[in-house]
């Protein structure tokens, strides 16, 4: 009784390559194009109209082909950014400089002030103005 089942499990082991080679060589790939042009090859249950059948060995490995780099999809919308981005350096920098001008002046009024004369009570505020405006240029400027 037990010979039966190992009989059908030889037969079964044996009998596999040749099914895997008899569906292999039985199946056609097909190539063609889709709505946007794109080149597909498979083999679909129900080929789409205008596919071709392509001659493949029986053997033959078929490797999926490399991903190909991102395609320009989407760029203006990327351009727009990057503009955006131009845009607000352009300004700040304007701004920057702006302000560097701005401190520049206060500076020269301070130091005019001080070649003009100033009371004794008046020396540590313009020291200090001088001081606060002078590091505010060398970050701007």
């Amino acid at each position: 009784m037990q010979r039966m089942p190992l009989l059908f499990a030889l037969l079964a082991i044996a009998m596999t390559p040749a099914a895997i080679a008899e569906s292999a060589s039985e199946s056609t790939i097909y190539r063609w194009l889709d709505a946007q042009g794109q080149l597909h090859f498979g083999n679909p249950e129900q080929p789409p109209p205008g596919a071709e059948p392509v001659a493949v060995e029986a053997g033959t490995v078929i490797q999926p082909p490399p991903k190909l780099p991102p395609t320009n999809k989407g760029t203006r919308h990327r351009r727009r950014g990057v503009d955006r981005q131009a845009a607000q350096r352009a300004k700040e920098q304007q701004r920057r400089q702006k302000q560097c001008e701005d401190y520049q002046e206060k500076l020269a009024g301070v130091r005019s002030r001080m070649r003009a004369g100033y009371k004794a009570s008046q020396y540590n505020k313009l020291m200090e103005q001088q001081r606060r405006y002078k590091k505010k240029v060398l970050e701007l400027c």
